[in-house]
């Protein structure tokens, strides 16, 4: 029993702070056009980035900025960041792969869009992860952490990005996704794919 609380308390707090994450910058308008950063901004982004990479250690807060500034880089265009999302979303890491989830979904455009439409058809399902991560006063968290399929994951993504999407996203209309909406989400991709650039 003890087991088990530890990790529903370990799941919520990975929720929570994902959605922290996800909503510590607001989110773009549905279909934002790829682009939009002056050669200036983008120069002084990539030296940010650069420092803050010579500088994170086991720093979670340093880990945090560095993903911010990777995401506001890509969101401007920035095809090597753009690029570093859409091999994240393949990892075989669950939590990279949600982080890199939430990163297309603020990031938009096409090929984001494209990304995650891939990554419906993955049938990995929950997974279960023993936590190897440090609390917040650096003590190590006990339990393990659950995630969603990425197949559910994604589909709520495409739902903020798609301009008239099947499935509506979570909120008033919609409190959760199920399996039947990962497949409605489905026939919509073979069915709009080309669109994207996909054959």
């Amino acid at each position: 029993m003890k087991r088990r609380k530890e990790t529903i308390i370990c799941s919520v707090f990975v929720m929570l702070f994902s959605v922290v994450l996800l909503f510590a910058e607001d989110q773009p308008p549905k279909s934002a056009p790829l682009g939009g950063g002056d050669k200036a901004t983008i120069n002084a982004l990539r030296s940010q980035l650069k420092r803050e990479l010579s500088e994170t250690g086991k720093d979670r807060q340093r880990s945090v900025e560095v993903r911010q500034i990777r995401r506001k880089l890509a969101k401007m265009g920035d095809l090597e960041e753009r690029m570093r999302i859409i091999k994240r979303l393949k990892s075989e890491d669950p939590a990279t792969q949600l982080n890199a989830v939430q990163d297309a979904a603020y990031v938009d455009g096409r090929d984001m869009i494209a990304a995650l439409a891939e990554l419906l058809n993955v049938t990995n399902g929950y997974q279960s992860v023993t936590s190897g991560e440090l609390g917040p006063k650096g003590e190590r968290l006990q339990g393990d952490l659950v995630y969603e399929p990425v197949s559910l994951v994604a589909a709520k993504a495409l739902a903020k990005l798609v301009e008239t999407p099947p499935v509506p996203p979570v909120g008033k209309e919609k409190k959760f996704y199920t399996d039947d909406d990962v497949k409605k989400w489905q026939k919509w991709w073979e069915k709009n794919k080309k669109q994207y650039g996909v054959e």
